[in-house]
């Protein structure tokens, strides 16, 4: 049995594609810890360094030609992956170029390339780890000219066999900084360096072993790169490595990864007692475990610089230009892509830093007046809690101050809240439809919003005396009573205490410049404000969160007339609507 390696680094290219310096030392990194007799134990190792497309196809098919079925055959490429037109995926080499096609796809090393040789080759051991952008496609998603899906994993057959990828078919691979390798790479030659990866403590390092480690340190520095492993038959088990088994040090690590798993990357005081109690019985002296923590909590401080880059960025972008056009929101967007920033990563930060809706700012104002008038405090006092004119508080007046038997509500007559209820803070399920609201009031109570949002739906469609596979037709709004769409809104409001809702929503449309004429632009950002749209895409129905803790507010209600279409016409009439009937 032999273990033979190849490992293929391009870092030079044309201009179509940006340098990559650290393809190169990528190569170099792991020809260190493979050749290592202590750790990879290879018996041969080659090495390609900025080689033509003719270069690389020849190393690898000696690579696996003529081998023994008992081989460790091991290929490692660091450097561009490009897709062609079709989705299959290209190696690029330092004469890959483009033209009005796309990829020349002579200039560039095919995948398939790749997976003919190791089909062709008597070892059962192979392994493949590519740390390039796209790689997933290297196993899945690739799709011929006739626009039929291949089953790549099918096609490599045989036993023994695992690919290690650093990206999905659709993602970027990232640089580290502060590093001279890729974030991938770096991880390859730690876990295997320290013996860390070794989670089974059994002294050898297999294939999915490596991967889960890998994956779990780029998930702590780059959240949004998702590293993907397939096994073929029992490639998983492929022993790529030896780990010490009687190094002090690594149980030291293991706890000091354990701890920072836990703690968001920080180490509470209890913890660094135990660590210090650690260092005493393996005999660990200060100066060796500040270099392991160091190491282990650099992927989370780079994820924080990131995050600290995006803020900075965001609440600039902000102060510029908010309201943003779609423009603005896409070059956002490719930041967060190019810092390796999941939509949940930078949520806090734009929370933080977006205006709130004057209309909702407006909402806190009253509130305080309103406390002052409930408790019966009308004095000169009320002044210092706002400035509000006699105007702006009349109508919060109104509601609270004893009224005469002739006074009522223009658009709620009937639905005036009786003493009892409003100070039990009860909601009448008034209908003029004689729909029974009980459901819903007691989903939106339980924060079943998922459940709330569908029987939303199903309450309006009965209102309007349509069945649920339909959609609310304009004129279906135009004519929805406001008693019905008042009891709706008032327990949306009331039980996501003031986040979702109609008149939420209608607060968010107006605020951006909507008006009851349907605007492409202002409804693309209504949209994208209350989660409802990614970038140039729509979200499907099963894609939105149904939950309180969203960082998007007026995501709710949305179910009825699910459709970008009933959007576009109905959403613009409900909010008109909700404006008439006073909500």
């Amino acid at each position: 049995m032999a273990k033979i390696a190849l490992l293929i680094g391009v870092s030079e290219y044309l201009p179509e594609f940006p340098a990559l310096p650290s393809a190169v030392k990528d190569v170099e990194a792991m020809k260190e810890v493979l050749g290592n007799s202590e750790m990879g134990g290879f018996d041969h190792i080659k090495e390609l360094k900025n080689y033509n497309r003719q270069e690389i196809e020849l190393a690898i098919y000696e690579l696996f030609a003529n081998r023994n079925k008992d081989d460790v055959l091991l290929l490692y490429f660091s450097g561009h992956g490009v897709k062609s037109r079709e989705g299959n995926l290209f190696l690029a080499t330092p004469k890959t170029r483009k033209d009005t096609r796309g990829i020349v796809k002579r200039t560039a090393v095919a995948a398939s390339v790749l997976q003919d040789e190791m089909n062709d080759s008597f070892s059962q051991r192979l392994v493949v780890i590519l740390d390039c952008c796209y790689s997933g496609a290297f196993t899945k998603g690739m799709t011929a000219k006739g626009d039929e899906n291949i089953d790549i994993q099918a096609e490599l057959g045989g036993k023994g066999r695992a690919i290690l990828m650093s990206s999905s078919a659709v993602q970027s691979s990232f640089e580290s900084e502060g590093s001279e390798l890729s974030i991938y790479t770096k991880y390859l030659v730690e876990g295997i360096k320290t013996g860390a990866a070794d989670t089974d403590n059994n002294g050898k390092i297999s294939a999915d072993e490596l991967h889960q480690y890998v994956s779990q340190k780029v998930h702590e520095e780059s959240p949004a790169m998702t590293p993907q492993f397939a096994p073929v038959k029992e490639g998983y088990r492929i022993y790529l490595a030896s780990s010490p088994q009687d190094e002090p040090k690594l149980p030291y690590r293991r706890k000091v990864q354990e701890i920072l798993q836990k703690n968001n990357g920080k180490i509470d005081f209890l913890s660094r007692f135990l660590l210090e109690e650690l260092c005493k019985r393996y005999g660990i002296s200060d100066e060796e475990a500040k270099a392991i923590e160091a190491e282990e909590m650099a992927p989370y401080i780079q994820f924080h610089k990131k995050l600290k880059r995006y803020e900075e960025i965001f609440s600039q972008a902000v102060e510029n230009s908010f309201p943003f056009i779609e423009k603005e929101r896409e070059t956002l967007q490719e930041i967060q892509s190019l810092l390796g920033l999941r939509d949940e990563d930078i949520a806090a930060i734009e929370e933080r830093f977006l205006p709130l809706p004057q209309s909702l700012e407006s909402k806190s104002e009253n509130c305080a007046v309103e406390e002052i008038i409930k408790n019966g405090s009308q004095n000169n006092n009320i002044e210092l809690l706002s400035d509000k004119n006699d105007e702006d508080i009349t109508d919060i007046e109104e509601r609270f101050l004893p009224k005469s038997s002739e006074s009522k509500s223009e658009n709620f007559a009937e639905e005036k809240v009786t003493e009892n209820s409003f100070q039990n803070d009860e909601i009448e399920l008034l209908s003029d439809k004689n729909v029974d609201y009980t459901k819903l009031r007691d989903f939106l109570a339980n924060g079943e919003w998922k459940e709330a949002d569908q029987e939303t739906a199903r309450c309006m469609f009965k209102v309007a005396d349509l069945k649920e596979d339909n959609s609310l037709r304009a004129e279906d709004i135009e004519n929805f009573p406001c008693k019905d769409l008042c009891t709706i809104d008032r327990l949306w409001v009331k039980y996501s205490n003031g986040k979702f809702g109609f008149s939420v929503q209608k607060e968010i449309y107006y605020n951006l410049g909507g008006k009851k004429e349907y605007n492409e632009e202002v409804w693309k950002e209504f949209a994208y404000k209350v989660g409802w749209r990614k970038g140039e895409k729509w979200l499907y129905y099963s894609d939105l969160k149904f939950d309180i803790s969203t960082h998007y507010t007026g995501h709710l209600p949305s179910r009825v007339g699910w459709s970008k279409m009933w959007w576009f016409i109905g959403g613009v009439a409900l909010f008109s609507r909700t404006e008439t009937c006073g909500l």
